[in-house]
């Protein structure tokens, strides 16, 4: 049984304003594109052991597999017992079985015949336990391809603790192309 502050979490949301002027303008916003930066402003990333890099793509195929089954346990297995899990619209979940709990609840209704697609951007070891990844995704309706207009970026931290690899932190955020196109016309006009 979900607590009442957890099912109220849950109702689906409301489209705004927002949302309408990014579905219109979809069309005519230029692609997302991560900022430059030169070659001296990176810290040079670890070497990737095969086997791990394969097992973290192990991963991510596996909490999509989940998700696209409804199945809430598996997908809340791919993350860590004590992960903190940011949602698009910024419910914080902490730990597995809120995640567990949550995911459930919409598997059965408002997320009911979902599929989750995501495509891994870049994948970083920071450390031989720990990895950076971000993904760009979609959820879609069974049947259906996704469309593009609902697209989010996520940031996951994974740590390998135990020989297996679990999400620890995971931020999703939705993608607004008008807002971004708005953004980078706002930077421009600042520029000397």
């Amino acid at each position: 049984m979900l607590s009442a502050d957890l099912e109220n979490r849950c109702r689906p949301k409301l489209l705004c304003e927002a949302d309408l002027l990014a579905w219109h303008f979809a069309g005519d916003t230029p692609e997302v594109s991560p900022n430059k930066v030169s070659d001296s402003d990176v810290q040079q990333p670890m070497a990737a052991d095969p086997a791990d890099e394969s097992a973290l793509r192990t991963l991510v195929n596996r909490m999509c597999e989940a998700w696209s089954r409804g199945d809430a346990v598996a997908y809340a297995d791919c993350f860590s017992t004590d992960s903190d899990h940011v949602t698009y619209n910024g419910m914080h979940l902490r730990g597995r079985r809120e995640n567990a709990d949550l995911h459930g609840a919409l598997f059965r209704g408002v997320l009911k015949g979902t599929r989750l697609l995501a495509r891994i951007e870049s994948l970083t070891f920071l450390s031989q336990e720990i990895a950076l990844i971000h993904t760009v995704g979609a959820g879609a309706k069974r049947g259906r391809m996704d469309s593009g207009l609902r697209k989010s970026i996520q940031t996951l931290v994974v740590v390998k603790t135990e020989g297996h690899w679990r999400i620890r932190s995971f931020q999703n955020t939705r993608i607004r192309p008008f807002s971004v196109w708005l953004t980078r016309q706002m930077a421009k006009s600042d520029r000397p």
